[in-house]
């Protein structure tokens, strides 16, 4: 994680293993929640993983996808975190536009 080497368990998800090692917080979340399975829709915990110590890197959801022995995580870079700031604008302009199309169809129904 951020060049510094950790053990991984099997089985476990990029997100759950920054967070062993990690502050809670490092990586932000939306969808994520324990009454629900991982399935990485809103991608706000994305990181950039790499095979090879600078190599080509992918972006990925961490909250579903598994950690793997030799993976080069990266939580922070400039490119990420602008990745999620721009979900995250779109997120609230999404839910802003749901609360005024729900606040709308509210008033058109409502009796004379």
């Amino acid at each position: 994680i951020d060049n510094e080497a950790f053990t991984i368990n099997e089985g476990e998800t990029i997100l759950s293993f920054i967070r062993r090692y990690k502050e809670a917080g490092l990586v932000p979340t939306l969808c994520d929640a324990p009454n629900l399975e991982p399935f990485g829709s809103c991608r706000v915990c994305s990181v950039e993983v790499a095979n090879q110590k600078e190599g080509p890197f992918k972006t990925l959801a961490s909250c579903h996808t598994p950690v793997l022995e030799g993976q080069y995580i990266f939580t922070s870079s400039p490119a990420i975190k602008e990745l999620r700031k721009k979900i995250q604008a779109k997120a609230r302009y999404e839910k802003d536009d749901a609360l005024t199309l729900q606040s709308d169809s509210k008033l058109k129904f409502l009796p004379d």
